[in-house]
C-alpha cells in the first residue's frame, strides 16, 4: 500500500491533465511474425491434427518446444462454454506458463481436430438478484460522481452550472456524466492556474486534487504525474515510481478479486482498492463490466475468437469486444472506455487455424503457401459487389468493396475483374484467381472460381463457417477450401456484417508483404470473442518479394500505429 501521492511530492498542476481512460496502445513487433513466436495448438486425440501439427512445424521450423496436446473429445464442431474453459483455455494458460512462454508466443495455431465453435453461455444462478444488487450500487457510485462534478464547477471562483441527476442515475447516464467531468475539470484548472499565478488558490489547489484523486484513482493519477520545479528530481521521480509499483501491484490484487465468483465476499476489497486507484471511474466500469457478464443472449463465439483473449479474465461473453489490435480501433482515445476494467492492458494474442474439410486439403493449404512464396503470387483479383447506393440499406457494407477495387484501380496493375450485379459470380466463371471478395450467397457456396495454389479470399455472409467437416454442409469456408483456396475467413454463427474485416484494409495489408496472414487478419478484425475465424498459415506473406503496396496507401497516417509509420525525413 503506497501512502497519498498528494502527501509526498508537490506537483505542477498542468501535468495532471489526463484523459477519461486511454488506452495504451497494445504492444506490438515492428518485424512480422516469426516461427519462434508460434504456438501449436492441437487436439491428441485426433492423430490427423497431430499429424498436421508436425507437418506445419517441419515446414516452417517452429522450435520443439511450441506444441501444446490437449485432449478434447474429437470430431465435434462446439464445445460448450465451460469444457472451453477446462479443456482448452486453462491447459493452454498452463502450458505457457510453465514452459515460460508468455512473453515470446504471439500467435497461436489450432489444428485439424479441435471444436470451432463455443456454445452459448448458461445463466448465472440468482442473476435477477445480482442484477438488482450492482444497479443499486451504480446508481449510488454515479450519484456521487455527479454530486463531485457540480463541486468541482465552483471551486476558484467558479459557478455551478450543471442541474443534479433527474432521476436514480443508470449506466446509460455515464458518457454525460463523463463528458460533463472533463468539461468541469479543465475549466476549474484554467481558473486555478489563474490564481496560482497570482500567488493565491492553495486551498482551492488541494481541495480539487483530492476530489481528483476520488473521481480518477491515485493510480491514474500517479503514471501521469510528474514533478514540479523546485524539489529534488531525482528523488522525486523515485518515490513517485515506488508508488506507481505499489498501485500497480494492489490493481493486479483488486481485479484478481473481482473475476472470483459473484458471491465470494473477498470481491468487495478488491471493490475497495479499486476505488482507492481507479477511482469512481474505475468503479463504474467495473460495476459496469459485472452488468454485462450477467448477460448471456448471443455469447455463442468462435474458440479461435476466444483465444485471442486468452490471457483476459473478465469480459463479458454477451456479443463481442472490440479488438484493441484493430487498427482503426486503436487510433480512438476512447477505446478504454469499451473493454473490459482489469483485461483492457493484457495483451491480445494472433490466433489462425490450420482446418479443412480433409486432412490432405489442410495440408495442402500448408504446402501451397510455401510454394506461393517461393515462385510467387500471381493471377486475377475478383472482387464481387452488388451495386448498392453507399447510403441505403446495406450500401455501406457494398462500398467497402467498391473501397477495395478503387485501391487497386488506383494503386497496382493487377488484373481485376468487378462485378456490380446483385448476382455473384456465375459458375465456372472466374479462372486463374488470386484474390476474392464478394457477397452475398448464404450459405450456398457457388462453384465459379478456379484458385492458384497460394490464393487468398473470404465471402462476407452469415454462417459460413459452421462446419467445414460436415459432408452436406454448403457453407463458402468449406466451399471454397476443397475447391482449392488457401486461406480464407468466416464466421461460425450469425456475426452481423460488420464482424469482417474491412476488404480494403485486409488485402491492402497483406498486398504491402510486410504482414503474416495472421497480422493482416487481427489488424483489421473489429471484434474479438465473437464469430469470425481465420483460416490459414498464420506466417504467410504472399506478397514479402515483390510488395505491390505500401501502409500509407493503404491507410490514412493517423491511423497507422506508431512502430509501423515509415521513419521521418
Amino acid at each position: 500500500m503506497c501512502p497519498s501521492w498528494r502527501t509526498l511530492v508537490p506537483v505542477a498542476l498542468a501535468s495532471v491533465g489526463i484523459g477519461l481512460l486511454i488506452c495504451p496502445g497494445p504492444a506490438h513487433a515492428a518485424e512480422p511474425l516469426q516461427a519462434s513466436e508460434l504456438l501449436l495448438v492441437y487436439n491428441r486425440l485426433e492423430p490427423a491434427g497431430e499429424a498436421l501439427a508436425k507437418h506445419y512445424a517441419e515446414v516452417r521450423q517452429v522450435p520443439a518446444d511450441r506444441f501444446c496436446p490437449l485432449e478434447v473429445p474429437p470430431r465435434n464442431d462446439q464445445i460448450e462454454p465451460e469444457d472451453f474453459e477446462r479443456l482448452i483455455r486453462q491447459p493452454i494458460r498452463d502450458y505457457l506458463t510453465k514452459h515460460q512462454l508468455r512473453d515470446k508466443v504471439r500467435c497461436l495455431v489450432t489444428f485439424y481436430g479441435l471444436p470451432i465453435r463455443v456454445g452459448q453461455a448458461k445463466p448465472v444462478p440468482g442473476e435477477n438478484e445480482l442484477r438488482s444488487k450492482f444497479r443499486g450500487e451504480l446508481a449510488e457510485v454515479l450519484t456521487a460522481f455527479d454530486r463531485l462534478i457540480r463541486e468541482i464547477e465552483g471551486i476558484g471562483g467558479g459557478k455551478p452550472t450543471l442541474p443534479p441527476l433527474a432521476s436514480q442515475p443508470t449506466v446509460e447516464d455515464f458518457p454525460r456524466l463523463a463528458k460533463d467531468y472533463m468539461i468541469a475539470r479543465r475549466e476549474a484548472i484554467v481558473r486555478l492556474e489563474r490564481l496560482r499565478q497570482e500567488g493565491q488558490g492553495g486551498d482551492d489547489l488541494r481541495r480539487i486534487l483530492a476530489i481528483f484523486e476520488r473521481i480518477e484513482g491515485a493510480g491514474r493519477i500517479l503514471e501521469q504525474m510528474s514533478p514540479s520545479s523546485g524539489v529534488n528530481r531525482a528523488a522525486a521521480e523515485e518515490r513517485i515510481d515506488q508508488m506507481r509499483q505499489s498501485a500497480r501491484i494492489d490493481l493486479a490484487v483488486a481485479y484478481d478479486l473481482l473475476a472470483l465468483d459473484y458471491r465470494d465476499p473477498a470481491r468487495e476489497r478488491g471493490r475497495q482498492l479499486l476505488a482507492k486507484y481507479e477511482g469512481i471511474i474505475g468503479l463504474v466500469l467495473s460495476l459496469r463490466n459485472d452488468l454485462a457478464r450477467l448477460e448471456t443472449a448471443q455469447s455463442e463465439s468462435a474458440v479461435d475468437s476466444e483465444l485471442m483473449l486468452l490471457w483476459w479474465r473478465v469480459y463479458p461473453r454477451s456479443r463481442w469486444v472490440l479488438n484493441p489490435l484493430n487498427w482503426r480501433l486503436r487510433a480512438n482515445a476512447n477505446l478504454g472506455n469499451s473493454l473490459s476494467p482489469g483485461d483492457r492492458d493484457e495483451p491480445v494474442l494472433l490466433v489462425a487455424r490450420l482446418d479443412a474439410p480433409t486432412y490432405s486439403v489442410a495440408r495442402r493449404m500448408i504446402d501451397d503457401t510455401v510454394r506461393a512464396e517461393k515462385q510467387g503470387l500471381a493471377g486475377n483479383v475478383y472482387i464481387d459487389t452488388r451495386g448498392l447506393p453507399a447510403n441505403t440499406g446495406h450500401g455501406a457494407l457494398d462500398q467497402t468493396l467498391r473501397d477495395l477495387a478503387a485501391m487497386l484501380s488506383r494503386d497496382t496493375s493487377l488484373p481485376m475483374i468487378v462485378d456490380r450485379r446483385p448476382e455473384v459470380f456465375a459458375p465456372r466463371s472466374c479462372p486463374n484467381a488470386m484474390l476474392y471478395c464478394g457477397w452475398y450467397s448464404l450459405r450456398k457456396y457457388v462453384d465459379a472460381f478456379k484458385f492458384v495454389p497460394g490464393a487468398v479470399g473470404y465471402h462476407i455472409a452469415s454462417l459460413e463457417a459452421v462446419s467445414l467437416h460436415q459432408p452436406q454442409e454448403t457453407g463458402w469456408c468449406r466451399g471454397l477450401l476443397l475447391r482449392g483456396i488457401t486461406a480464407t475467413v468466416g464466421p461460425v454463427a450469425e456475426p452481423y456484417g460488420e464482424a469482417f474485416p474491412k476488404p480494403k484494409d485486409f488485402f491492402g495489408l497483406l498486398l504491402t508483404g510486410r504482414f503474416s496472414l495472421a497480422e493482416c487478419y487481427a489488424y483489421t478484425i473489429p471484434f474479438n470473442s465473437w464469430m469470425m475465424v481465420l483460416l490459414g498459415d498464420p506466417l504467410y506473406r504472399p506478397f514479402a518479394a515483390k510488395p505491390l503496396l505500401a501502409v500509407e496507401q493503404v491507410f490514412e497516417a493517423n491511423l497507422i500505429p506508431v512502430e509501423f509509420r515509415p521513419p521521418s525525413k
